[in-house]
């Protein structure tokens, strides 16, 4: 189980360390990262896609809108994309509109 928390929260390992949690700037590279390691095995962006919402369905967690609100509507759009475009632009919304929770 320790394998899926560190999914949703690529820091989990630091934070039980006492160490800080996990900031916007590092999650955003964390999912670039992943993606670009993908490329590397998995020709089709379209699959690569599919395999990046599946990681948002866990990440999307850590997630609050500014306002305090949850971040579904934006994590929904990603989930909901269906092409590579959307994709992105539902992935800018989030990083755009969104903070990490305090937890």
């Amino acid at each position: 189980m320790l394998g899926r928390g560190l999914v949703v929260n690529p820091a989990l390992a630091r934070q039980i360390s006492g160490g800080s949690g996990i900031t916007l700037l590092e999650l955003k590279d964390f999912i670039r990262e992943l993606e670009n390691c993908y490329k590397v095995e998995i020709p089709a962006e379209e699959s690569i896609m599919h395999k990046m919402k599946e990681i948002w369905f866990y990440v999307g967690n850590l997630m609050i809108q500014e306002n305090g609100q949850a971040a579904e509507p934006y994590i929904h759009k990603i989930r909901t994309a269906k092409n590579i475009a959307e994709y992105r632009n539902a992935e800018r919304a989030v990083f755009k509109n969104c903070i990490i929770k305090e937890t």
